[in-house]
């Protein structure tokens, strides 16, 4: 059997918008990170649904986007490019997180999003 071109169609993914969110952590090895760089990085976690910044180098961002759409738009930062980061997502689960830290911060986890 053979399908006429096109066919399937792709289904171009979700904007961001709408697209399923998650959690990503975002975490830089350099510390601290150049004032222009830093309010890059503060510039572009401010595009996120929503954002934890818990640590000197370490963000939370509730997102439509994916991890690999955050390298993306973190490598467009000035003076990025040669610091190592890592984006991975995470389950931010009652039963799957443990730790001691201030009340905001398991406020802020616990908080209903839409």
């Amino acid at each position: 059997m053979s399908y006429p071109p096109g066919y399937p169609p792709t289904i171009p993914p979700f904007p961001p918008w709408v697209a399923p969110k998650r959690y990503l952590h975002i975490s830089f090895s350099t510390f601290p990170l150049p004032d222009r760089t830093f309010e890059g990085v503060k510039e572009a976690m401010g595009t996120a649904n929503d954002w934890l910044k818990y640590g000197p180098s370490s963000w939370i961002v509730y997102t439509g986007e994916s991890p690999n759409d955050w390298y993306q738009k973190l490598l467009r930062i000035d003076g990025l490019r040669t610091v190592s980061f890592l984006i991975i997502e995470i389950d931010i689960s009652v039963s799957k997180r443990s730790g001691q830290f201030e009340r905001w911060v398991w406020d802020w986890f616990d908080k209903r999003r839409g």
